[in-house]
């Protein structure tokens, strides 16, 4: 989906974010959703989303007339990419492409050097959203992708999935960073696959600090991360309280 908003838009936002999204005439089910942006600043006043089809308001898109009036607030979210040196590992799974093509688009407008890497996951080819976006970047950028598929057709160059964590271990072998450099990992996708790659990651050696993802139920994940990220929320919860309590009983 396109939004195209006035001339003078001057919406600020960094790849990777997202918006709530309300669609006129702003009530069920077109009613405030967050979408990821899929696009980078220069590319304004348009604004492109992949919006995957998942029930209730979503089912419904493919029927919005255009020229439909919308309303946007934002960009919310964290899962932005770091100023730092060294390679950038992507895992993206299924319309988790969204704030991926945002970050790599802003990436090439801003002439990033570094190496990026994209291991990109689908249950089937058709399901592969944004391929001709990540071609036309490519050029632009020093962009490696790996398509994983499912259901996978013969000649179609793409791997076998679903992915696994071996690949994922695979690619950091290949990617050998230069002496002092670390990567950097960005993941999004479903909850089950951000576990596999996330723990994927932590086994291969990339320190927890270097893994970005982003889950609104960090209390449903399972993954070594996800555990991880519970006991230093609860670490800090837990000096809070102390902190109180002892001025209290000051």
């Amino acid at each position: 989906m396109t939004l195209r908003g006035p001339d003078s838009t001057r919406l600020r936002f960094k790849g990777g974010q997202f918006i709530w999204l309300t669609l006129a005439p702003n009530q069920p089910p077109f009613h405030d959703h967050p979408f990821s942006i899929a696009s980078a600043a220069p590319e304004l006043p348009r604004l492109r989303l992949v919006i995957g089809e998942a029930g209730d308001c979503t089912d419904d898109f493919g029927q919005i007339e255009p020229g439909t009036r919308a309303a946007i607030d934002g960009p919310h979210g964290s899962f932005i990419l770091p100023k730092r040196e060294g390679p950038v590992i992507m895992i993206a799974g299924g319309v988790g492409i969204a704030p991926v093509l945002g970050i790599l688009g802003e990436a090439a407008a801003k002439a990033d050097a570094r190496p990026f890497h994209l291991i990109y996951a689908a249950r089937k080819s058709s399901a592969l959203a944004g391929l001709d976006r990540l071609r036309k970047l490519q050029p632009r950028l020093n962009l490696s992708v790996r398509c994983v598929v499912d259901d996978l057709e013969p000649g179609s160059g793409y791997l076998a999935g679903p992915l696994s964590a071996e690949q994922v271990v695979r690619l950091l072998d290949d990617i050998k960073p230069e002496k002092g450099e670390e990567v950097t990992a960005l993941v999004c996708g479903s909850a089950g696959m951000m576990e596999l790659a996330t723990d994927a990651l932590l086994f291969a050696g990339v320190p927890a600090d270097r893994i970005i993802y982003e889950k609104f139920d960090y209390a449903a994940g399972g993954g070594r991360l996800d555990r991880l990220r519970r006991r230093q929320a609860l670490a800090i919860f837990l000096f809070l309280v102390l902190l109180m309590a002892a001025f209290s009983v000051r």
